[in-house]
């Protein structure tokens, strides 16, 4: 990732698979049930369990956009993950419609490269990258 910022000043200030859930108003009395409830709260989990029908993670995405100030949105389509592939529209949607702020849905397999090569990855983000200087 070190080429995308050399090249083209670009710099990823959250990933979808890292990212944290606020344990606010949360309690450590349990444990058991504090660590199921924080599971649950995590932004992946939140998608594959309901919140997503309510809009929830689709506001918290275009909020995150609002804050950090993004100029773009990528966003990578594991081929297994049906749930996320099925959201990836509703976000860019949301972004695009709220935000305004342009998105790429780069498709693969985190597993095997043969499906799409590092290059042609490499090249749409080239592409992408092109369109936010514009």
């Amino acid at each position: 990732m070190d080429w995308m910022a050399e090249e083209h000043g670009a710099a990823i200030v959250m990933d979808t698979f890292n990212a944290l859930a606020s344990s606010e108003g949360m309690t450590t009395e349990d444990p058991i049930d504090y660590l199921a409830r924080a599971s649950y709260r995590g932004y992946l989990a939140r998608t594959s369990y309901g919140d997503m029908a309510a809009g929830g993670t689709v506001k918290d995405v275009i909020q995150m956009c609002k804050e950090y100030r993004a100029d773009g949105v990528i966003f990578f389509a594991h081929f297994a993950c049906k749930q996320y592939c099925g959201m990836l529209r509703l976000y860019a949607d949301g972004i695009r419609e709220e935000a305004g702020i342009p998105t790429l849905t780069l498709d693969g397999d985190l597993l095997d490269p043969r499906v799409v090569s590092g290059a042609q990855m490499r090249n749409r983000l080239n592409e992408f990258f092109l369109v936010l200087a514009g």
